[in-house]
C-alpha cells in the first residue's frame, strides 16, 4: 500500500508539471511571436508531441492505480474534454472561426498547446469540484454558478481586448457570444461526463455526486 501511495503521489506529481508546462506554452504561443514561427521547426513539433503523449499517458496511469473508481472517471473525464479541446483548437483556425497572430502556429502545434493547456484547467477545475462536493454538493453547485458568471465576464472582456488590439480575429459565424458558450462548455461539459462516468462506472462513493458508501 505505501509503494502504492507513494507511486501515486509521483505520477500526479509528473502530470501536474506537464498541465503547468503547457498552460506556460500556451501563453508564450500567445504573446511571442518568434516562438509561434519556432513551431514549425519539425524538432520542436517532435518534442512538443512526444511531451504531450509523455503526459496523458502518466495522467492515464495515474487513474489506473488501485482502488479509485471515483479517480478512475474523474481522468477519464478529462481525458475525454482534453481529446475534444485539442480538436477545436486545430479545427477552429482550418475552419476560419479564429485568426489572428495567436493562431499563426501549425494547427498541430495549435491543437496540442491551446488544447491541453485549456485542459489543465478543466483538470483544475474538475478536482475543485470534487474537493467542494465533500463539504457539501451545493456549495459545490453554487460555486460553479459563480464561476460561471466569472467566465462570461472574462471572456467578455478578453474577446474585445483580443479583438481590438488585432491578437485574434473571429469569422465564419463565431462571435464572443459563442465563445462564451465554449468557456461554459469547459465548466460544465467536464462535470457531466464525470457524474455520467461514476454513474457507469458504478461508483459507489462519489465525492461530486455526493454519494458515499454505505456502511
Amino acid at each position: 500500500m505505501p509503494s502504492i501511495q507513494r507511486k501515486g503521489r509521483w505520477l500526479l506529481g509528473a502530470s501536474l508539471i506537464g498541465l503547468v508546462v503547457f498552460f506556460a506554452l500556451s501563453g508564450v504561443t500567445q504573446l511571442v511571436a518568434p516562438f509561434r514561427v519556432l513551431l514549425s521547426s519539425p524538432f520542436v513539433q517532435v518534442l512538443i508531441v512526444l511531451a504531450a503523449v509523455l503526459m496523458s499517458t502518466v495522467f492515464l496511469l495515474w487513474g489506473r492505480l488501485p482502488g479509485g473508481r471515483d479517480r478512475e472517471a474523474y481522468v477519464a473525464a478529462v481525458m475525454v474534454m482534453g481529446l475534444l479541446l485539442v480538436l477545436f483548437q486545430a479545427l477552429a483556425p482550418a475552419r476560419g472561426w479564429l485568426g489572428g497572430p495567436v493562431t499563426a502556429a501549425p494547427l498541430l502545434m495549435q491543437g496540442l498547446i491551446y488544447g491541453l493547456s485549456l485542459a489543465a484547467l478543466v483538470a483544475v477545475l474538475l478536482a475543485g469540484s470534487r474537493w467542494l462536493a465533500r463539504r457539501g454538493l451545493w456549495l459545490a453547485l453554487t460555486i460553479y454558478a459563480l464561476l460561471s458568471l466569472a467566465m462570461i465576464l472574462a471572456t467578455i472582456f478578453g474577446d474585445r481586448y483580443a479583438l481590438s488590439s488585432g491578437l485574434m480575429t473571429f469569422g465564419n459565424g463565431y462571435t464572443i457570444f459563442v465563445d462564451i458558450g465554449y468557456g461554459l462548455a469547459l465548466l460544465w461539459v467536464p462535470l457531466a461526463m464525470y457524474a455520467l462516468l461514476c454513474l457507469c462506472f458504478k461508483v459507489t462513493s462519489a465525492p461530486s455526486l455526493g454519494m458515499r458508501k454505505n456502511r
